[in-house]
């Protein structure tokens, strides 16, 4: 990630947790976690509250630039890892996972560095999972519907 982005990745990561019900507490914690991924302290929860209420307050022009490009690159994931890889053609977690660490470790040149990144991205993959899955079971119903 970006260090001029981050800020955008935070925004956008805090506002789909928010639409997913949680406070804006836990989702500032949510990140913080993520991102720190140690004992979380207080004053990083606060400072990260802090800073998506600034960015909230930015004009919309200059967040409706990059909003949309970061939900839509988040959505393209989930259909293209997500549904497509796993649920669509049935690729076993465990072998995503493989080549992630293989793919990761020729990227960073690092086996610890890639292992820590694998960890941290099959973890987000389960997440998707769980989110994903009735939204799937839904749209097989609604297509087996529209074929009888």
């Amino acid at each position: 990630m970006r260090r001029n982005d981050l800020a955008a990745r935070r925004y956008a990561a805090i506002l789909v947790l928010l639409e997913s019900g949680v406070s804006l507490k836990e989702a500032c914690y949510d990140v913080a976690n993520r991102l720190d991924q140690t004992t979380v302290t207080e004053s990083r929860v606060k400072s990260i509250g802090t800073a998506f209420a600034k960015c909230r307050n930015r004009p919309s022009l200059d967040r409706d630039s990059w909003l949309p490009f970061f939900v839509a690159g988040f959505n393209d994931w989930l259909n293209w890892e997500i549904k497509e890889s796993l649920f669509d053609n049935g690729v076993r977690l465990e072998d995503l996972e493989d080549d992630l660490e293989r793919h990761a470790e020729w990227t960073f040149g690092n086996h610890e560095k890639a292992v820590r990144f694998v960890r941290q991205h099959i973890k987000l993959v389960v997440r998707a999972m769980t989110f994903l899955a009735p939204r799937i079971e839904r749209e097989r119903l609604n297509e087996q519907t529209r074929q009888r």
